[in-house]
């Protein structure tokens, strides 16, 4: 009766608790939807997500569907901020529906963007939660295996708090898997951290889950003092709810040990009969010795008189025994002093073979040791042979190694003048590589725009051009007609030689297309631009069949070319037309780092219905255009080797970009080269900066 009341309290807590919390919520939620849309780029992602986030106990499903629209708002804004988010409330809302294959592939989404940015913290939070759906759907190998990733990752942190959170959540599954041991000690574990540091309600919780591993071990006593001292802290610390699941779990052990008890009682009861009936059948038993014990001491007193008439014959035996016995013994002496005469003899004649076989034996040993050192004289003369022999053959084989050695020697020599020969030759072969680089760079210097040319056309600007090798696949680019000024960054396929040759490739063709087109805009010169590297480079296309047959992929059977960033800025009216193959603007205005990104086409790659956007921009004074290739945020370095990401790019160029543009070229080369250390550059690298 008390278990059945005590559940039907706790239903009753959880109930209320269901009821009130959209209410409470509720208000929270219609603030935030009126500022929705009125709410500009990012605030809104962010919006969505606390939406997402506020309406995931009351509604899961329209948690969906705000988390839906922030992760395409933050993709299209290129928020990872936004994007990570809206996957951890994706990925919080299925599991809720119970939809555990939707949430582990949504938090997976999440756990990439933060180890890609290198967010430890969320990184830790996000393993746990993959461990807690892979829980879920009972795979509980790979469920410790996260949890297991992420307390390590929150050790690493120091976070104490959530280390004590992943050794509960560890607990949990080791109970699923019935490992009940290691579910106590895992609980353990998280309720010593939560002691020092005095978090009472995870306290309360952990000694809750440990009573109850404790009762499904049958060790009810234990299960019973976890469980009570669960209650006392619930209850100092006034965590109602948390005392109610205490004392329903209690009640439950309780009614376990009842069971359990009136078992242990039957058992007994059945153990006391079988006493009982152990103690008649011994009664029995030794009723029955005492009547055999009774009868034996019977035929015992009837045999006394047999036994007196055996006693006298034995006697007179041993009489005539006692007589033999001495006249056995005066005939034992007379043998004996015989004996003694023959003894005396016999030492006589024994001393006399004794001096006989000691003068044979001094004869053997004088024939002996003349056969020892006979002996002796033949082994010596072997061994003396022997060594004679074994020097003499030692002597053969170290002259032919000798021969050997000689002819080695002049077969290395030879091979000496041969391997100086080739160097000699490699040396030359090299400095006329060196030369022909050092001729390539020159004329790469002479075709891209100069220092004086640049600055005339674009006074505060600055370009950081670092090839990985003497010559460059990127290349920078600035004409001028009228008020209007062109400006690229560009990335050609390869570096060194090879991509040397692309840039003046595609820097020919730019000049050729604003010669002969003028007034054109930025996504039709990329047009153009395309089609002019495929003619000229010959590309063909081919058909691919795909894995089934069923459909063909048209693709390009030698892929050069390029990824651009191209911007005409017209100086009268401050207009600025921007179009990118892959290669994105950045621009900063008031210290917002604002992003346009270029069309996912390939120069040199293209269909000829594929067109290039023209995004318009209307600067103002102090703006700040950063134009760039891929290889500053590739480069490897720093203490783990990694890339050096367009996020921190994003944060330095923020940090700098107030400087004056020489300075920001400064520490934008000093910083990469800090970063790659002693390690080797990977790509070019250029960053076409102009202030407006």
């Amino acid at each position: 009766m008390l278990y059945k009341r005590i559940r039907e309290a706790a239903f009753l807590i959880v109930i209320l608790a269901v009821v009130a919390y959209p209410s409470l919520g509720q208000n929270q939620i219609q603030s935030l939807e009126a500022k929705l849309e009125n709410a500009p780029g990012k605030e809104k992602t962010q919006i969505l997500n606390q939406l997402a986030k506020l309406s995931l106990r009351g509604d899961a499903t329209q948690s969906i569907q705000y988390a839906d629209e922030a992760l395409k708002l933050s993709i299209e804004q290129g928020n990872f901020n936004g994007e990570s988010n809206a996957h951890i409330n994706l990925g919080n809302a299925h599991s809720r529906l119970n939809d555990h294959n939707k949430a582990l592939i949504s938090f997976k989404k999440a756990l990439a963007l933060f180890e890609k940015h290198a967010n430890h913290s969320a990184i830790a939070y996000t393993l746990n939660q993959i461990g807690l759906e892979y829980k879920h759907r009972k795979k509980y190998s790979e469920a410790t295996s996260y949890c297991n990733k992420s307390l390590k990752t929150y050790k690493s942190l120091n976070d104490k708090e959530a280390v004590a959170l992943v050794h509960s959540n560890l607990g949990d599954i080791y109970n699923k898997e019935r490992k009940y041991n290691q579910a106590i000690s895992a609980y353990t574990e998280s309720l010593k951290i939560d002691r020092v540091t005095k978090n009472f309600r995870g306290v309360v919780s952990t000694l809750s889950r440990i009573g109850s591993t404790y009762s499904n071990l049958g060790n009810y006593s234990d299960a019973e003092k976890s469980l009570q001292e669960a209650m006392r802290i619930a209850k100092k610390n006034k965590l109602t709810t948390l005392y109610n699941s205490a004392k329903n779990n209690l009640a439950i052990v309780i009614r376990n040990k009842e069971e359990y008890s009136d078992s242990k009682t039957q058992f007994e009861k059945d153990q006391e009969v079988e006493s009982q009936q152990y103690i008649q059948d011994m009664e029995e038993k030794t009723m029955k010795i005492q009547q055999q014990s009774s009868k034996f001491l019977e035929e015992i007193e009837g045999l006394t008189e047999e036994k007196q008439l055996a006693e006298m014959k034995s006697r007179i035996q041993e009489d005539e025994y006692n007589r033999q016995l001495l006249q056995k013994q005066h005939e034992a002496e007379q043998q004996e002093n015989q004996i003694k005469l023959l003894n005396a003899e016999n030492e006589l004649n024994q001393a006399e073979l004794d001096k006989k076989s000691a003068e044979a034996k001094n004869k053997q040993i004088i024939i002996w040791a003349g056969a020892g050192v006979l002996v002796l004289v033949i082994v010596m003369a072997i061994l003396i042979y022997g060594r004679y022999k074994a020097k003499q053959k030692a002597n053969i084989a170290l002259a032919e190694q000798n021969d050997e050695i000689t002819k080695q020697k002049d077969e290395i020599l030879s091979q000496k003048e041969e391997i100086e020969v080739n160097r000699d030759k490699l040396a030359r072969q090299n400095q006329q590589i060196s030369d022909s680089i050092d001729y390539a760079k020159r004329i790469q210097t002479a075709v891209l725009p100069s220092y004086e040319n640049v600055k005339s056309l674009l006074p505060d600007s600055m370009v950081l051009f670092k090839p990985k090798a003497k010559v460059s696949g990127d290349f920078y680019w600035v004409k001028n007609y009228g008020d209007t000024i062109l400006f690229a960054a560009a990335d050609c396929t390869g570096h060194g030689v090879p991509g040397a040759f692309m840039s003046i490739i595609c820097n020919n063709i730019l000049n050729q297309i604003v010669t002969q087109y003028e007034n054109l805009f930025p996504g039709a010169i990329l047009k153009l631009l395309s089609q002019e590297v495929i003619r000229r480079l010959h590309q063909k296309k081919k058909s691919i069949d795909d894995s089934e047959g069923e459909k063909t992929k048209i693709e390009w059977d030698v892929k050069d070319g390029m990824d651009i960033a191209l911007c005409s800025f017209n100086k009268s009216t401050f207009e600025l037309v921007y179009s990118g193959a892959h290669n994105p603007l950045y621009m900063i205005r008031n210290g917002e780092l604002l992003e346009r990104k270029g069309e996912k086409l390939f120069i040199g790659g293209t269909k000829p219905e594929d067109t290039f956007t023209d995004h318009n921009i209307e600067l103002q004074k102090g703006d700040v255009i950063y134009l760039f290739s891929d290889g500053f945020a590739d480069q490897r370095g720093g203490p783990n080797n990694k890339k050096f990401y367009y996020g921190p790019f994003q944060e330095l160029l923020i940090q700098i970009h107030q400087k004056p543009m020489d300075e920001q070229k400064k520490t934008l080369d000093t910083t990469i080269t800090d970063w790659m250390g002693s390690g080797e550059q990977i790509d070019d690298i250029i960053i076409f900066g102009i202030r407006i």
